[in-house]
């Protein structure tokens, strides 16, 4: 779920509704790899949105690899004529707790060229912060994303879709890129990274306008007590928890190192990543998202 900062930046947070399975690499017979769609990113939002249609109706949605389902608000899914099935309850958890949401199903989602059918939806009974000037209809997450291969470009405001089979060798073949193998953490991506020499499990996610630190309770009293610079962050659900901004030395993601890199720490929540790598990792790289090879590959971001 998106989540907001009551000062600068603004982050968000794991959403589970159940798990989901990744699907097997290709190890043998043609590759068959091929462009599904290539959709353009808003530009004036600061987290990946793009126009989808939901049952032929076109739809504003945050192309969220860091969102397990696919979730709608309330105005979201009346605009587009969904109907919700009282007897699918659960909760969504974002990062001021937990939320109704009631199931209900997608007949058909298009982007460009590529359609799915029956795609299990929940619509939460909570609208959403506007992405920048842009009012989403939901989170387009990881049930729905992890059917393609998924080429995001942020610098260049464009995300790239691939189906079919894919050879271990296959693409992307771009200039400084590296394969950093992922597991799947409550159905999305997580890689090993190191911020200023300590391991950590990080979530690569297009629907955070921030990097994210977890922590725990006495990092959350540390910071408090140095008076370190926040506020509360607000966002899905009804509680807010203190956030603060700090900027670490070193984040190491496979053989790169970042230097002076910003950072949102607030307090961990179940289910989620040590780490949350947001838009300031994405402004500056190219990532591709391959659930048949279990593996992300990241470059040097350009237009």
């Amino acid at each position: 779920m998106t989540i907001r900062a009551t000062r600068r930046g603004a982050a968000r947070t794991l959403v589970a509704l159940g798990l989901l399975t990744l699907g097997a690499c290709a190890t043998g017979g043609s590759c068959t790899l091929r462009k599904v769609a290539q959709l353009p990113l808003a530009a004036d939002s600061p987290v990946a949105v793009a126009q989808v249609r939901i049952d032929g109706r076109a739809a504003m949605m945050v192309l969220d690899t860091g969102a397990q389902e696919v979730f709608l608000t309330p105005s979201g899914a009346r605009r587009l004529g969904l109907r919700e099935d009282p007897g699918l309850r659960g909760q969504a958890a974002g990062i001021g707790g937990t939320v109704t949401a009631l199931g209900t199903t997608l007949g058909t989602l298009s982007l460009g060229a590529g359609e799915l059918r029956d795609i299990r939806a929940a619509v939460v009974n909570q609208e959403l912060p506007q992405a920048g000037a842009v009012r989403v209809d939901g989170l387009l997450g990881m049930s729905a994303l992890n059917h393609y291969d998924i080429d995001l470009n942020m610098a260049a405001r464009h995300a790239t879709l691939y189906a079919g089979p894919v050879c271990a060798n296959g693409p992307p073949r771009w200039p400084g890129m590296q394969r950093i193998e992922a597991r799947s953490l409550n159905g999305v991506f997580v890689i090993p990274v190191k911020l200023d020499s300590h391991p950590y499990q990080a979530m690569v996610d297009s629907g955070s306008q921030s990097n994210v630190l977890f922590t725990d309770a006495r990092g959350i009293a540390f910071a408090l007590r140095h008076r370190l610079p926040g506020g509360l962050l607000h966002g899905v659900g009804p509680n807010s928890t203190h956030a603060f901004e700090a900027r670490f030395a070193r984040l190491e993601v496979g053989h790169e190192t970042l230097q002076d890199v910003p950072f949102v720490v607030t307090e961990r929540r179940p289910g989620a990543p040590d780490i949350v790598l947001g838009q300031p990792f994405l402004a500056r790289h190219r990532v591709w998202f391959s659930a048949q090879r279990r593996a992300l590959f990241v470059a040097p971001g350009s237009r």
